[in-house]
Formats: structure tokens, sequence, C-alpha cells
């Protein structure tokens, strides 16, 4: 055990070795504290305001809202622990099979899952900017192979992932794909409102969406998971001494030339409009996701106001004034919570 602990100490020793000879152009680099280091890394890590709002305050709505519908057997019947939701209404709009979530792993439930998983996972800038530090390592390597002096740049390859220039291309796009995939939602709804919105509450719209969330909440576990991973590796690597600490700034840094290093980044892609070559490759997917995003969170209201709408679905002449309130408000107080708790934590 000693000698394994000692060939990871080696280990640990080279990569700061390997890095810090790479940082020796940033000659104004100043001394960086434990303290401010790790307020930078935490800020980094954290999904931007916009992604909070619109994404993760719309995700955290829509389960309350399924959370609601299907605890209410008295109304709809059903089976809360089989995630059942009693009867769902067909396209002639009769009752017909039953309306759970989960029911069956065929292609339909796992793509609803995945597109949830991979949404929430990638909205956060730990795993986005690792997967774009990959892509310059693999880009690296790429490269490497096409050259005589492989043995001369060997000991580039046990350069730590974490500390490699992202490759701002590559983040963009994750970042639009993770928005892309909060489509789901939207076209479930729409594709159910043909039958009729006073019988919205018992269409597969429930079980369909159920998946997505399902999807969504291992998605954020990970994202979670992964951030706790990084930033450990990173406050690791600083090697508890100021040289470390100086390094680990260096690889944060948007700049890596003689500036002085006063702006960082990781993985949210609007860090880096003041070094991006194509700006307007940036705006446009800036633009584009916070679209995808203000549509889940119309998304998510219009479903509140349709549960609320078909909630009594045998009378459709008579609307549940009650409950449409109550989830317009549900949707309004976690909106506003979320924000407070952004700009506090």
């Amino acid at each position: 055990d000693d000698d394994d602990d000692d060939d990871d100490d080696d280990g640990n020793d080279n990569i700061i070795e390997n890095v810090e000879e790479q940082s020796h152009h940033s000659q104004d680099t100043s001394d960086v504290s434990s303290v401010e280091l790790y307020n930078i890394i935490q800020q980094l890590m954290r999904p931007s305001l916009i992604t909070i709002r619109l994404f993760h305050a719309a995700s955290f709505t829509l389960i309350v809202f399924l959370s609601i519908r299907l605890f209410s057997v008295s109304n709809f019947g059903g089976k809360p622990c089989n995630l059942d939701y009693g009867p769902k209404i067909s396209k002639n709009g009769k009752s017909s099979d039953t309306n759970i979530a989960l029911e069956t792993f065929d292609f339909d439930t796992v793509g609803h899952f995945m597109q949830g998983l991979f949404a929430a996972s990638f909205s956060y800038p730990a795993v986005s900017g690792l997967l774009s530090k990959l892509v310059t390592l693999a880009i690296k390597c790429m490269k490497r192979t096409q050259r005589s002096d492989n043995d001369d740049k060997e000991n580039d390859d046990n350069q730590a992932v974490i500390l490699n220039v992202p490759n701002v291309p590559s983040l963009l796009i994750i970042q639009l794909l993770s928005t892309c995939l909060t489509y789901y939602p939207f076209y479930s709804m729409v594709k159910r409102m043909r039958y009729s919105v006073f019988s919205f509450a018992q269409t597969s719209h429930l079980n369909n969406t159920t998946e997505w969330c399902m999807g969504y909440m291992i998605g954020i576990t990970l994202g979670n998971l992964v951030s706790a991973l990084v930033q450990r590796q990173l406050i690791v690597l600083t090697n508890d001494c100021q040289d470390g600490r100086n390094i680990v700034a260096e690889a944060l840094s948007k700049y890596h030339n003689n500036e002085k290093m006063t702006s960082h980044g990781w993985g949210k892609g609007s860090d880096y409009i003041e070094v991006i070559k194509g700006k307007c490759f940036l705006v446009v997917v800036n633009f584009l996701s916070i679209a995808n995003l203000v549509l889940l969170s119309v998304t998510t209201l219009l479903t509140g106001i349709f549960f609320g709408l078909s909630w009594n679905y045998e009378d459709e002449n008579t609307v549940n004034g009650a409950m449409l309130v109550i989830f317009i408000c549900i949707f309004i107080v976690i909106y506003t919570v979320m924000f407070l708790l952004y700009r506090l934590v």
C-alpha cells in the first residue's frame, strides 16, 4: 500500500511539473490565495442563472405537476407506487389502456428517459467543460500521431484532462444539444392537445413526460457528482502550495498569454465570448439555447393550466378554478424561489 501511495504522489508531481512548464509564459500571473481559487472553482461549476430559471425550474415544476396528478387517486384512479395514472384517454375520447410510466423498456421509453438524462447532465458546466477538454485532448493525440517527435512529447500524455484548454466549438454544441433535448415535453403536449384540452389530464402525456423527468432526475444526480469530483481534483492539484494554485488558476483562465488572468471559464459557452473567434456562432447558439428553454418554461406552464382545465374530466362544461389557480401559483412560487436561492447561495 505504501508503494501505491508513493506511485500516486509521483504521478501527481509529474502532472504538476508538466503543467508548470506550460505556464511559465504567464509571467504576469499574480498569486492566487486558496480561498480565492476555491471561490472561482465553485462559481465556474454552477449552471448559469438562465439555465437555473428556464431549465431546472421548469423541469422541477413539471415534476411537481406530475406528482400532484399521480397522487390524485380519488379523482383519476391509478396506483402511485407503480407510476400508474389510471385510465388513459385514446384518440376517440374513450378510456382505454392504463397510463403507466416505465411499464416496458422499449425504444420509446428508453428514448424519453435518455433525452431527459442527457439534457440535465449536459447542463452542468463540469460535464460540458470536461467533455470539451476531452475533445481537446483527442485532437492533440491525433496531431501527435502525425508527428515524428512522439518521444519528445511523451510526458504531455500525463497531463491531467481537467487542465486542458476546452474546445469551445464542441462546448457550444454540447450546450445547444442540452437545450434541444428539452423539446420532448413540448412535442408530447402538442400531440395530446389534439384530443381535447378538457381530457388532457388523462392522456399519455403523463406517462411519457414522467419517463423524461425520471431521466432528468438521474441526469442532475450525475451532474452534481461530476461537479463534486472535478472540484475535488482541481483542489487536490493545488498541492497545498502557491505554485500549484497558480497552475490551476492558469488552467482555468480564458487567456493563455501574457495578460493578467482576471477572467476565468470552464463549461459555460457565454464565458468565452471575449476569446472565441466565431462570435456569430456563439450568438446563434446562445439565442437558440434560450429559445429552447423558454419553450420548455411555456410548456410547463401550459401543462399546469391544462391540468386545471381537465381536472373535472367527467364534465367538460365545468372548470375547477381552484386547481387551475393552484397550478399557476406553484409555477410562480418555484420560479421565484429558484431565482432567490441562486442569488443567495
